[in-house]
């Protein structure tokens, strides 16, 4: 095993000294696009309608990776979990109708074998992403309890019911597999009104999810997600990529060693290779197994992480994951160092930043916001040619189609950059947007960004700013932007750019004119020129040192630069 990966090695290392592959565009459809969010004159259409609508509207794409589901109730024909049966048990334990998709699985739809349909007919390359311990929804398992057990009957309980319906019955019979307790506050909770707060609100949500998922270190756990894996391997799927981000906690980290957790992790990822190696591609070619994984190191310990050795064991690539709001500046260089031979995919999303008024959950399953800060044309190419520069083989493109219901307004997604972002030429020569935003990236470590964001008298925060020239070098000065997480006021920073203090601007609009981007009230914004000569590739720092007024957050950074 190791002398083929190890000549695998040698062959990209010779093919990189003569020219890269060229660069591909992945596409992940979480099925958001089928309910909530679908595409244009499709929304009263059938669930396969949809499905063929969405898959066509991402036809710049070379990999379509469908997700059926949270990874627990089956959108195929399971014998392990029928998914018929599962919708039946669900509406005559809860008296509620499922979604649409869980209606159409109930009268015996296959959306698995739909997807590979539709994609094939396409010209799309049809892959699974499955995700291994998703979260979504476990603060309902009381609710179906009560249910099953002939409370709430007839109740108005106000909770997310397609969050209901993706919970499994198998989940609710395997407390002990759970990864922890359930929260203490939690189950201090003595009413009914009490506990659905709680499970409503975002904060302490989470919280109750994490605990309620479950735990690797049983060896019945990674057994049963290998027998959905099986199953999968029935259908004409090219791929298969294993989600290690939905939820991205499978241990007790003080109980499982590091060595524990990557035996364990090792031996799941031989047993999903040897399950697709059974069977070969329709056109005779090795099914291609992936890995959806967090775009910075320090979140690979925790989850059992080790690349070398999975590239070694039958992993043909890696999806490096922001989790959900894009990142520009991440660890790919050092992975790419790690595994040279390994194709990395840099994860993009609808989103280069949150811009919330006020996060909570309602009881209905809403959340009040005023909507995330979405990604504009100029930041994917800028973090496609930067990508490219560190060694990536493409970009993954995950939550696209949630510029239609999770933006400041609705905005249609743009699709028509998908066929553009796996031109590496095309990309290098276009306006470059780079930014910082607070991006979490669990179990990651928390970025600069989140450590360093806060200005405070006598402290000096400093950021790092990995960039690449484009095509024919910097040729203009570039603009940086401060955004603080409240107005300005009286307070006043000195900004340095590679030890040179930088002149104010009082231009802060935005950089490029692009339908996309989101404003900011000038309130809260600040500019400075960057000389040109003072850009450089890699090991670019921004210090900034609060000088007059009151401690502040900066909410986002920006670097425009032609």
């Amino acid at each position: 095993m190791r002398g083929r990966w190890l000549a695998a090695s040698l062959v990209m290392l010779v093919l990189g000294a003569v020219g890269r592959a060229a660069p591909r565009v992945l596409f992940s459809n979480d099925a958001v696009n089928l309910i909530h969010a679908p595409p244009a004159g499709v929304e009263g259409a059938s669930v396969p309608a949809r499905l063929q609508a969405a898959i066509a509207e991402a036809g710049g794409a070379d990999i379509h990776l469908l997700q059926p589901g949270n990874g627990w109730v089956p959108w195929w024909r399971s014998r392990q979990y029928p998914a018929k049966e599962h919708y039946r048990w669900f509406q005559t334990v809860s008296a509620r109708e499922p979604d649409p998709i869980g209606q159409y699985m109930r009268d015996g739809g296959d959306l698995v074998a739909d997807f590979v349909a539709a994609s094939r007919a396409a010209g799309m390359s049809p892959y699974v992403s499955l995700r291994l311990n998703d979260y979504h929804g476990a603060e309902a398992w009381d609710v179906l309890r009560a249910f099953g057990r002939g409370e709430l009957r007839g109740a108005n309980v106000p909770l997310g019911l397609g969050a209901m319906a993706s919970q499994s019955r198998v989940l609710l019979e395997r407390p002990e597999w759970q990864l922890k307790p359930d929260p203490r506050e939690y189950v201090a909770l003595s009413s009914w009104t009490e506990k659905l707060a709680y499970a409503a609100h975002s904060s302490t949500r989470f919280a109750l999810r994490t605990a309620r998922i479950w735990d690797w270190a049983r060896p019945e756990v990674p057994a049963y997600k290998l027998g959905f894996i099986r199953e999968l391997c029935g259908y004409d799927l090219d791929g298969l990529e294993l989600d290690f981000m939905r939820w991205s906690a499978y241990f007790r980290l003080e109980e499982v060693t590091v060595e524990a957790r990557r035996a364990i992790m090792l031996a799941f990822i031989k047993e999903v290779r040897a399950a697709l190696d059974q069977r070969t591609r329709r056109d005779g070619g090795r099914r291609s197994l992936g890995v959806r994984i967090p775009s910075r190191l320090s979140g690979h310990a925790p989850l059992g992480i080790d690349l070398p050795a999975w590239a070694e064991a039958g992993v043909d690539w890696a999806n490096l994951s922001c989790h959900y709001i894009s990142e520009q500046q991440t660890d790919l260089a050092a992975m790419h160092r790690l595994v040279p031979a390994l194709p990395l995919y840099l994860e993009l999303t609808f989103a280069s930043g949150g811009r919330r008024t006020e996060r909570r959950a309602l009881l209905d399953g809403t959340e009040e916001q005023a909507g995330y800060r979405l990604m504009t044309t100029a930041q994917f190419t800028t973090a496609a040619h930067l990508a490219y520069r560190r060694g990536a083989a493409g970009i993954s493109l995950f939550n696209f189609a949630y510029y239609r219901n999770l933006g400041p307004a609705p905005a249609a997604p743009p699709f028509a950059l998908l066929a553009k972002l796996k031109d590496a030429a095309w990309v290098a020569r276009q306006p470059q947007h780079y930014f910082l935003s607070l991006s979490g990236n669990p179990p990651s470590q928390p970025s600069e960004f989140a450590r360093q964001r806060r200005l405070a008298a006598g402290k000096t925060s400093t950021f790092a700013l990995d960039l690449a020239a484009p095509e024919g070098g910097w040729r203009e000065p570039g603009r940086l932007r401060l955004e603080l997480s409240d107005p300005w006021g009286g307070r006043r920073v000195t900004v340095r750019f590679n030890g040179r203090e930088l002149e104010p601007v009082d231009d802060v609009s935005e950089p490029y004119a692009d339908p996309l981007a989101t404003p900011a009230s000038e309130a809260v914004l600040r500019a400075w020129r960057v000389p040109r000569d003072a850009l450089r590739e890699a090991g670019n720092t921004v210090e900034v040192v609060l000088q007059a007024g009151v401690a502040a957050e900066i909410g986002f950074l920006d670097l425009a630069v032609r």
